[in-house]
């Protein structure tokens, strides 16, 4: 998975490959991980109201269930599923997310984050791609989810953008996360991609997962999380997607 900035609209600088097909993908372009169970496995709940309305989603990460298994439980049931573990809530609104909830489990030393959703169009060839682009403070409630069009009202610059996570809905493929140089070792990358798959599960899409394409940086980080078994083992070393200009070793201007 490649780090490199997302973009929306009036955005100066935007660099967004195209997805790269992953040799070592199934048809349906899950990846293939080992047959070994994860030493952190992931899996979430469906709670529902009274009337069998999704209320919510919530990741999980222990060993309670076998990774990737997805219950469904009564609103009033939900405790005994959500004591521990949880990374990420997914609220919904009158059947629509409206709020991602990253928790300290998570992403411990981030900063209260918002998001805006930025869904590409459709391509000429391949399934359309979308974006969560994190943002903290401001005038936005914590864990609100906006679209553009909101983000827009609010005055929203993406230069204000803290990080992105960038991903193909259709097949779950992450391509690009990208955390801006100055917010960096807060766990807004974990963070990030624990509200992206949150956000998938809750409406019915694959669980991101990444191919074996990333940066130094990103492969530093791969190595240490708890995550590590939905994406694959490095394949190439792509070259750092920060702006020359923002890394520590570009000469002042």
């Amino acid at each position: 998975m490649a780090r490199g900035p997302a973009c929306w609209p009036s955005a100066l600088r935007c660099w967004r490959p195209a997805p790269r097909p992953s040799p070592e993908a199934d048809a349906v372009g899950t990846p293939r991980v080992p047959d070994d169970a994860p030493a952190f496995p992931i899996w979430h709940v469906r709670v529902v109201d009274t009337g069998g309305a999704l209320v919510r989603v919530s990741l999980v990460q222990s060993d309670r269930h076998a990774d990737g298994t997805a219950l469904t439980v009564p609103e009033a049931e939900a405790g005994s599923e959500e004591a521990a573990g949880v990374v990420a809530v997914a609220h919904l609104t009158d059947g629509l997310v409206s709020r991602l909830e990253v928790t300290a489990d998570a992403a411990p030393k981030a900063p209260p984050l918002w998001f805006v959703e930025v869904p590409e169009p459709e391509p000429a060839s391949g399934p359309p791609a979308t974006s969560i682009v994190a943002f903290t403070g401001g005038d936005v409630e914590e864990t609100a989810l906006l679209t553009v069009r909101q983000a827009q009202h609010h005055g929203i610059q993406s230069a204000e953008q803290v990080g992105a996570f960038r991903w193909i809905p259709h097949s779950g493929f992450g391509d690009q996360l990208y955390v801006a140089p100055s917010w960096r070792r807060r766990t807004i990358g974990t963070g990030l991609l624990a509200a992206g798959g949150v956000l998938s599960l809750a409406r019915g899409w694959p669980r991101p997962w990444g191919d074996g394409q990333r940066t130094a940086e990103g492969d530093r980080m791969r190595q240490v999380a708890r995550w590590a078994h939905l994406s694959q083992e490095l394949t190439h070393l792509m070259p750092p997607m920060t702006p020359f200009e923002e890394r520590g070793d570009a000469p002042p201007r």
